[in-house]
C-alpha cells in the first residue's frame, strides 16, 4: 500500500489550481439549475403552506414573513437600579463589606414581610417533569408544579419588569455562532452577503502570472493534539495531497455517502471524506452541486511547530450544536475519527499526548481562529451573542432588582421563597404518548433572532454585518388554543431518537401554592407585584410554565391574594378566644404606586429611555394576552415553520421561509396581522 501511496504523491491526477477552477466552474452550472431546484422542492413540500410565487430571484416585496411560536420582549437600553445599588461602590467592595452593606440597607427602612397566595389553572395541557421521566412531577404520588419552576417563570419576568442587567454567562450564554456558505446562486440573494464574507474568510485573492487573480485558500492543514500534562489543545501544520475517488474506492476502501476519517496507520496518513463522495461513481451529477473529484489526505506533521488553541475556540466549538457529520473534539463518546490514548501516541511516534485529530485550520494574526473536517468547514462569527446587546446592561457596580431580591451569587442570599403548587383534585391525565419533537433555540437563524430595523427589510442583516442590530430582546412563547390530543404525534420507527414520551395534565386542573417573601421594601414589594398585575382591564394575562410552550402546552391563569404578617409570626397565637393568623390580606395598591413613582424618578428624567421602557412592558403584557387565541387565523400566524416535524415526519422537508431567510415580525405586527 506503501508503493501505491508513493505513486499516487508522484503521479498527481490534478494540480489543485486546476481543481478550483472545475471547482468554479461546477458552480456556475450548478447556479443555472438553483432555480429549478426550488421549485421542485415548493411542489414536494406539500405540507408547507407558504410556496415561492416568483420567476427568477425572489423580490423583497414577494418575500412572506416569518412565523414563529415566539417573539421578543425588547430590552431597555439602562438598568433600573434599586434603591441599594445608589448607596454604595458595589464593584470594589469586599464580600465582608458588601454583606454589612446589605444588611443596613435592610435595616435602615421600613420592610415587609408576608406571602403571596397563588392559584393556578392551565388553560391547556401542561407537562411538568422530573429529569429524563416520561410523569409528571410527583414526588408525594400526587402532581405539583415545583417551587423551582414557579421562580424560575417569576424572576423572568421580574427581570423584564424591572429592566435588569444583561450578564454574559450569568443571564445568558455567551458563544460565537457558526456557519458556513459556500454556494450562493443568483436566484438566492438573500445568502449572497453572507457568502461573500464567508469566502472572504476562507480565501484571499492573489495575482497570477497571466495577470488574473485567484482565491487562494487560507485554510491550512494540520493535526489537532491534547497535551497530557496540561490537558490543552494544539495544532501542527502537515502536508496534503489528493487521489481520485474512483482510484481510491476501487484499491482501497467504499467512499460512501457520509463525512469521516480513514486513518492508515501504517503509512502514518489521514484521509478526509466529505459528504457523498461516491455519487461521482454512478455518473449521475446531483442537481445542485458539481461532483467531487478527489480525496485528500494528511500526513508528515511538523511537530516543531504548534500553534496554541485557545480554550473559547474549543469551548466555541463544542457549543456549536448544528454541526452535522465529523466531529473533532472527544467528549467520552465513540469517534472513529480520531485517535485517543496509545493510539495517538503510536500514530504520531510521541507519548506527550492523548489525543489526535486530522483537521484543517484557519490562523489570523498566528492565532488559531477556528479548525474543522475539510477545507470547506463551519466557522464562527467574530461577533458573539453578547456582542450584540448593549453594553450598558452588563454593568457589574449596578445592583439590580433581581440581585436585590433573588439574591446575588455568595454575596447575599434571596428573601423570597416559593413553595411547591398542590393539586386541589384527583389529578386529570391526557394519555401518555410521544410528544410532537420539540425545536431547540437556533440563534444561527439571524434573520429571527436579530434586530434588522437598521437594514433594508430583506434580504437580513447576519451577526457580522454592520447594518445588524442588536438582539431582539427577551425570547417569549404565544399562547395558542389546542386540544388535550395536539401536542401528540404518531409513532415512527426512530422517533424516539428526536423526542419522548411525557404523561401530561388535559386542561382545568386547579394548584394552589405559596410565594413567601420577608423583608421587602415597598419598592421592591411593588415590583413583584406588578408580575401578577400586567396589563390593562381589557386584557388576559396567562402565563407558561413546563414543557411544549412552542406547541401550546402550558398556558397557566395566576390569581396571586397579598397577605403581610402582622408583626411576630409567632408572639400571638390567639386573640379573644379566636385563632389568630400572622397574616392580614393588604391592599395592593400603595406598593404597585411606589415602584412606578420609582422607575418614573430615575427613567423619568430620559424621555427615550422611559418610552423604551413602557414599550418593554407593553410587548411583554401584548405576549402575555390570551385574548389573541380568539384571533382569527392566530394559531397560523404564530406557527413552527416546519410542518414536516409538526406532522411527525422526522424527514419532512425545510420550510421555504427559513430558506428565504424571511425577517419575523414584531410581537406588535403579529397582532395586527401585517407582514413586515
Amino acid at each position: 500500500m506503501g508503493d501505491i501511496l508513493e505513486a499516487f504523491k508522484k503521479a498527481k491526477m490534478i494540480s489543485s489550481e486546476k481543481a478550483d477552477e472545475i471547482e468554479k466552474e461546477k458552480n456556475e452550472a450548478a447556479a443555472k439549475k438553483s432555480k429549478q431546484q426550488t421549485e421542485k422542492l415548493a411542489q414536494r413540500s406539500k405540507s408547507q403552506k407558504y410556496k415561492p410565487q416568483y420567476s427568477s430571484g425572489p423580490r423583497a416585496e414577494d418575500v412572506p414573513p416569518a412565523t414563529a411560536p415566539y417573539n421578543f420582549v425588547p430590552m431597555v437600553h439602562a438598568v433600573l437600579p434599586s434603591p441599594m445599588s445608589q448607596q454604595h461602590d458595589w464593584q470594589h467592595m469586599t464580600e465582608k463589606e458588601g454583606q454589612s452593606a446589605y444588611r443596613d440597607y435592610i435595616h435602615s427602612q421600613p420592610t415587609y414581610s408576608g406571602s403571596l397566595n397563588l392559584r393556578l389553572e392551565n388553560l391547556t395541557p401542561l407537562f411538568v417533569g422530573a429529569g429524563e421521566e416520561a410523569e409528571f412531577f410527583s414526588p408525594a404520588g400526587k402532581p405539583m408544579i415545583p417551587g423551582s419552576t414557579l421562580r424560575g417563570m417569576v424572576r423572568s419576568l421580574f427581570k423584564i419588569i424591572t429592566a435588569g442587567a444583561m450578564r454574559r454567562n450569568e443571564d445568558f450564554t455567551d458563544r460565537h455562532l457558526y456557519f458556513r456558505c459556500l454556494m450562493a446562486p443568483k436566484s438566492m440573494p438573500q445568502i449572497a452577503e453572507l457568502h461573500d464574507y464567508y469566502v472572504s474568510r476562507m480565501t484571499t485573492k492573489i495575482r497570477r502570472k497571466n495577470g488574473g487573480r485567484i482565491d487562494a485558500k487560507n485554510t491550512k492543514p494540520g493535526f489537532l493534539f491534547r497535551k497530557t500534562e496540561d490537558g490543552a489543545y494544539y495544532i501542527s501544520p502537515c502536508q496534503e495531497d489528493h487521489i481520485s475517488i474512483k482510484e481510491y474506492d476501487t484499491h482501497w476502501k467504499e467512499v460512501g455517502k457520509v463525512s469521516r476519517v480513514d486513518w492508515y496507520d501504517k503509512d502514518r496518513t489521514a484521509y478526509i471524506l466529505t459528504g457523498n463522495q461516491s455519487s461521482v461513481l454512478t455518473a449521475r451529477p446531483s442537481a445542485n452541486r458539481p461532483l467531487k473529484k478527489n480525496i485528500r489526505y494528511l500526513y508528515g506533521p511538523d511537530w516543531q511547530t504548534e500553534y496554541p488553541v485557545p480554550e473559547s475556540v474549543i469551548q466555541d466549538y463544542r457549543d456549536d450544536k448544528n454541526r452535522r457529520g465529523v466531529y473533532l473534539i472527544n467528549d467520552n463518546q465513540p469517534n472513529t475519527n480520531i485517535k485517543c490514548g496509545g493510539e495517538a501516541q503510536r500514530f504520531a511516534k510521541r507519548d506527550d499526548i492523548d489525543f489526535l485529530a486530522p483537521c484543517y485550520f484557519v490562523l489570523e494574526d498566528n492565532q488559531v481562529q477556528a479548525f474543522g473536517h475539510g477545507r470547506w468547514f463551519r466557522i464562527p462569527y467574530r461577533k458573539s451573542v453578547g456582542d450584540r446587546i448593549d453594553n450598558r446592561l452588563e454593568d457589574e457596580n449596578i445592583v439590580d432588582f433581581t440581585d436585590a431580591v433573588f439574591g446575588r451569587k455568595a454575596l447575599w442570599a434571596g428573601r423570597v421563597s416559593f413553595e411547591d403548587a398542590q393539586l386541589q383534585s384527583p389529578p386529570a391525565y391526557a394519555c401518555k404518548d410521544y410528544v410532537i419533537p420539540l425545536m431547540k433555540a437556533n440563534p444561527t437563524s439571524y434573520q429571527l433572532y436579530l434586530e434588522q430595523s437598521n437594514h433594508p427589510n430583506w434580504p437580513p442583516a447576519h451577526w457580522d454585518s454592520p447594518a445588524a442590530g442588536e438582539v431582539r430582546g427577551y425570547k417569549m412563547y404565544w399562547h395558542q388554543q389546542i386540544s388535550n390530543d395536539d401536542w401528540r404525534t404518531p409513532y415512527s420507527k426512530g422517533l424516539e431518537q428526536h423526542t419522548h414520551e411525557i404523561h401530561p395534565l388535559v386542561k382545568n386542573n386547579v394548584f394552589t401554592g405559596k410565594i413567601h417573601f420577608r423583608n421587602l421594601t415597598a419598592i421592591e414589594l411593588g415590583a413583584l407585584l406588578k408580575v401578577f398585575q400586567l396589563g390593562n382591564d381589557n386584557q388576559d394575562i396567562v402565563y407558561k410554565l413546563g414543557l411544549g410552550k412552542s406547541l401550546g402546552m402550558g398556558s397557566v391563569r395566576i390569581q396571586a391574594n397579598l397577605s403581610l404578617d402582622s408583626g411576630g409570626r409567632y408572639t400571638a397565637l390567639f386573640d379573644k378566644d379566636i385563632w389568630k393568623t400572622s397574616e392580614d390580606v393588604a391592599d395592593t395598591t400603595p406598593f404597585l404606586k411606589a415602584f412606578a413613582d420609582y422607575v418614573s424618578s430615575c427613567f423619568g428624567k430620559d424621555k427615550k429611555i422611559y418610552q423604551e421602557y413602557q414599550k418593554s412592558l407593553d410587548t411583554l403584557a401584548l405576549m402575555l394576552d390570551w385574548n389573541h387565541t380568539k384571533l382569527s387565523n392566530w394559531n397560523d400566524r404564530v406557527a413552527t415553520m416546519c410542518e414536516g416535524v409538526n406532522q411527525g415526519s422526522i424527514s419532512g422537508g425545510v420550510d421555504e421561509r427559513f430558506k428565504l431567510r424571511c425577517i419575523l415580525p414584531t410581537a406588535e405586527e403579529v397582532v395586527k396581522g401585517k407582514n413586515r
